[in-house]
């Protein structure tokens, strides 16, 4: 997590200059990388583009940081918010920033949209962001744009050409683990498939790189996919659920989240086990 901040922090200050690398062509910055870092960029859902931030001049100093976010329900989304203030904090403390500002849509796309605006009516030097959908957001994010104001996004990226994505392959995260399973099962079995938040675009990119594994090894077979929106006590009970209900046996769980322990809990309950 404190990797995920640094990184819009680090973000932030590049938005501020001119990269050589922005200037290139993007394959061959891609296909010039090391073997191992490549590798991350197959099968990426998020287009890789020159920077629409290659002449930007940030206003002076103290700037006004203002961060979006979709959704608080989980720990470690207010970890999120809690580790990025304590180092805005110190910003702050050196006078680069003058305050930091935090919207929660709770899962409105509608909401967050009027929650960016209201960011630009008021201003803000620079707006980060956990988005919750990945093209909903891009009119506001290129309002923000068009008012001289970056949009950095961490934890799931947005289509629009005017934001700067800090992320993860997802689908590669997605496809890596279904194929891990099909290694573990050469004989084939039942998937559990347990994703996080509806639509987010993490959930959408880690499910295409799973159907992606899912179409190369057709001794594979989804039992059920359930959301757990990324959070313990509501997965628990969205695999309870699915166990109950499936009447045929389930051989692996795919999940998105972190939640690895309750879901082995679920199966660990009495009602879980076979009669």
């Amino acid at each position: 997590m404190n990797s995920l901040i640094r990184g819009l922090l680090a973000a932030t200050a590049l938005a501020s200059v001119t990269t050589i690398a922005c200037a290139q062509d993007v394959s061959g910055v891609i296909a010039g990388l090391p073997t191992e870092l490549k590798a991350q960029y197959d099968g990426a859902p998020q287009k890789v583009l020159p920077s629409a931030w290659d002449n930007f001049t940030p206003p002076s100093k103290p700037w006004k940081w203002c961060h979006s976010e979709s959704y608080q329900g989980n720990p470690w989304r207010v970890t999120v918010t809690k580790e990025l203030k304590r180092l805005v904090d110190g910003l702050i403390a050196d006078g680069t920033v003058a305050s930091f500002e935090v919207s929660d849509s709770n899962n409105d796309a509608s909401q967050q949209i009027n929650q960016i605006r209201a960011f630009i009516d008021k201003k803000c030097s620079i707006i980060t962001s956990i988005p919750g959908s990945a093209t909903a957001l891009d009119d506001a994010i290129d309002a923000a744009a068009k008012a001289g104001i970056p949009f950095i996004t961490a934890a799931g990226s947005v289509t629009s050409p005017n934001a700067i994505n800090v992320d993860s392959n997802y689908a590669r995260w997605g496809y890596d683990m279904m194929t891990a399973i099909g290694k573990a099962m050469p004989d084939g079995g039942s998937v559990l498939l347990v994703e996080g938040i509806a639509g987010h675009p993490i959930v959408v990119q880690e499910r295409q790189g799973a159907d992606k594994a899912l179409a190369e090894n057709s001794k594979l077979k989804v039992s059920r996919t359930v959301n757990g929106n990324w959070t313990a006590n509501v997965t628990k009970t969205a695999v309870l659920q699915a166990i109950a209900t499936n009447p045929a046996p389930i051989d692996a769980v795919w999940t998105t989240g972190s939640e690895s322990r309750v879901v082995a809990e679920a199966f660990a309950e009495p009602a879980a086990l076979p009669r």
